[in-house]
């Protein structure tokens, strides 16, 4: 599937799925990614978006049209800094993830 070809409709219907992303153009790949994450807070399902920058990332979500302040607050949207070793980042997301009930749906970024 190509990226003109993942649609908002399409991204609703990814119930319990993982989406793998190969892309040459970075900005392409963040706008298939903020569109899973919008779709996945407009459902009001937790979200997690894992970046080196957390800042810088919520800046170019705000101007993609997420209501950053608002889901952060309300504990929907979790932007988590990514640690140099993996094993704290896989320490640090399932922390996360197992402070949540039971039957909350979740999307990663």
């Amino acid at each position: 599937m190509s990226y003109t070809e993942i649609s908002k409709e399409h991204l609703e219907t990814l119930e319990d799925s993982h989406i793998l992303l190969f892309h040459e153009e970075q900005e392409k790949a963040e706008q298939i990614e903020f569109k899973f994450i919008k779709t996945g807070l407009e459902k009001k399902q937790t979200c997690f978006y894992t970046t080196n920058n957390p800042e810088a990332l919520k800046e170019r979500m705000r101007n993609f049209g997420i209501d950053i302040d608002n889901n952060i607050q309300n504990n929907l949207l979790n932007i988590v800094p990514i640690p140099k070793e993996f094993e704290e980042y896989e320490k640090m997301i399932m922390g996360k993830v197992k402070s949540l009930p039971q039957d909350v749906k979740i999307r990663v970024v």
